[in-house]
Formats: C-alpha cells, sequence, structure tokens
C-alpha cells in the first residue's frame, strides 16, 4: 500500500508540473519575438560563453584561444540554431536551408569575432575571457538582425 500511495503523490507532482510547465510556455510564446530573442539570446550566450570559458581554461597552454573560439563557435551554433528555430522564430519545415544560413551568419560574427578578439588581447592586452564577454555583447544586436532577416526569414519559396 505506501508503494501506491507514493505513486499517487508521485502522479500528482507530476500532473502539476506539466499544468506549471503548460502555463509557462503559455506566457513565453506570448511574449514579443524580440522579448524571446532576447531571453533565449541571454541562454545562447550563457552557453557559447561558458564552453568557450571551460574549453580556454582546459587547453589554454596547449591550443591558440582562436582556435578555442572556432571550436565553441561550432557547439554553440548548433545549440542556437536549435534554440532560435523553435523558441523564437517559430519557423516550419526548410531545416537545412535555415540551418546553413544560420550558420553563414555566425560564420560572419565569428571572423568579426576573431579579428575584435585578437585586437583586444594582441594589441590592447586586455584579458581573453573578459575581452570575449565585451565582444559577445557587441555583437548581439547584429545577430538579431541577421536572423530575423535573413536565417529565419520566411520566405513563399520551397527549399531544401
Amino acid at each position: 500500500m505506501p508503494n501506491l500511495k507514493r505513486t499517487a503523490a508521485f502522479v500528482k507532482i507530476q500532473e502539476k508540473l506539466t499544468h506549471n510547465t503548460q502555463l509557462l510556455f503559455k506566457y513565453f510564446f506570448g511574449l514579443s519575438e524580440k522579448i524571446r530573442y532576447l531571453l533565449i539570446g541571454g541562454i545562447n550566450t550563457a552557453f557559447g560563453f561558458t564552453v568557450f570559458s571551460i574549453l580556454y581554461l582546459i587547453f589554454y597552454d596547449k591550443i591558440h584561444y582562436i582556435i578555442v573560439l572556432v571550436l565553441t563557435n561550432f557547439i554553440a551554433v548548433c545549440f542556437s540554431y536549435i534554440m532560435l528555430k523553435v523558441f523564437v522564430f517559430q519557423t516550419k519545415g526548410n531545416y537545412l536551408r535555415e540551418f546553413l544560413r544560420c550558420y553563414f551568419v555566425y560564420l560572419m560574427i565569428l571572423l568579426l569575432n576573431s579579428i575584435l578578439l585578437f585586437l583586444f588581447v594582441d594589441i590592447f592586452h586586455l584579458n581573453v575571457i573578459f575581452s570575449q564577454f565585451v565582444i559577445t555583447i557587441l555583437l548581439i544586436v547584429g545577430s538579431y538582425i541577421s536572423h530575423k532577416f535573413f536565417s529565419f526569414k520566411v520566405s513563399n519559396i520551397s527549399s531544401l
């Protein structure tokens, strides 16, 4: 009999969590796209910055920080693409086309990021992790505009 009570309590908790999760999602998707982008972008940024910091701290004496940045970019772009598609722009289909466009935008951001990081670290002699933090903040607006009007642009043309 105790197992039945635990099971019933577990089911009740699970139902409550499901209900609360549904309310949270309803509220979240009721927010404007720009607010959702800021929230998801914050998660993406924290994820990418954390990956960069961890990889840099592990490999700082083995590989150059720009290589760490490139490795981080690939991992973070895959994560970011899924988050942006599902939670921000909510587009249907076009997975390969959107991913390639998304990756192109991030490659341009990576190029700009690499140049700025080199300038901040090697020319201005600033700390690598601090520099990456500042650069990330600077690149957020350009990222939103690029994804909104290029990566996840809804068109009437069917694609890949």
